[in-house]
């Protein structure tokens, strides 16, 4: 039988509620919560000295070279 786990936390401006049937006890979650906060210390554009940011203050003003990730995520169509 599936178990439920919720949890909710502020993570990249926002507030996110996680809901999850899973075998497992936390541990599917804790792995999402790491997954998402790799994301909000890589693409947030809520503070100033990170990697989106940089882009995003230097459109238009000159090229700014990022990982290969941030491009991928950015060229997606």
């Amino acid at each position: 039988m599936l178990d439920k786990y919720q949890v909710s936390f502020s993570m990249m401006g926002k507030n996110i509620n996680l809901l999850i049937f899973h075998y497992d006890d936390m541990t599917l979650i804790k792995e999402i919560y790491h997954m998402l906060e790799k994301f909000d210390l890589r693409f947030s554009v809520n503070r100033d000295n990170f990697e989106l940011m940089i882009v995003n203050k230097n459109s238009g003003i000159k090229p700014i070279k990022v990982n290969t990730d941030l491009y991928q995520l950015v060229n997606m169509r």
